[in-house]
């Protein structure tokens, strides 16, 4: 039971800063960008640890067992998952934050999509998944072979998010240097 509440709690914390995405992108104009880039890491970072272990702890388990309608209900849920997944890391490298702020009304239809769409996998969770964890047992800690790096895959989009936040600073200039051997080719 101590599962179901720990999976239940993050999928409510997922829809709140699903919600405060929501928000944050709301306005006729580009929202401050700097809390963009934080919520959108928030958002990549949350869904990733949730990812982390709920593969560990459901899917992987949830993959053994004798009765195929759970194998088809695993095998349809990271379907989902795996479709919303390449959706979003294009989506993180398609708009960075220049993007973002040149393209706002197409941004904030794009964000609004992404979040459909994780509630919907959220809800489908719940209803096909949530059901089966209750006869599975107690958590596992241990880590196993095959078993997915979602940890790691958001550490790479948190770091495109951040990479592309910085396309806003202009570089410096090396034109500007002392030193005559460094320039930069104008294009």
């Amino acid at each position: 039971m101590m599962m179901l509440t720990r999976l239940l709690r993050e999928h409510d914390k997922l829809r709140t800063i699903g919600a405060d995405l929501a928000v944050l992108v709301s306005s006729g104009e580009p929202c401050d960008l700097d809390e963009l880039v934080q919520k959108r890491c928030e958002m990549t970072r949350t869904v990733h640890q949730h990812l982390a272990y709920e593969e560990r702890q459901v899917l992987r388990r949830l993959r053994d067992d004798p009765d195929p309608l759970t194998r088809r209900a695993v095998d349809d849920c990271v379907a989902g998952i795996e479709q919303l997944h390449i959706a979003y890391r294009a989506h993180v490298t398609m708009w960075t934050t220049r993007d973002i702020a040149t393209r706002w009304p197409d941004f904030q239809k794009a964000v609004k999509t992404l979040i459909i769409g994780m509630r919907m996998k959220l809800d489908r969770e719940e209803r096909l998944l949530f059901p089966l964890v209750t006869g599975i047992g107690e958590p596992d800690s241990h880590w196993r072979p095959g078993t997915r790096n979602w940890a790691g895959d958001g550490i790479a989009i948190q770091a495109a998010i951040r990479r592309s936040s910085a396309v806003c600073d202009p570089a410096p200039l090396f034109l500007e240097m002392d030193s005559p051997t460094i320039s930069r080719q104008m294009t």
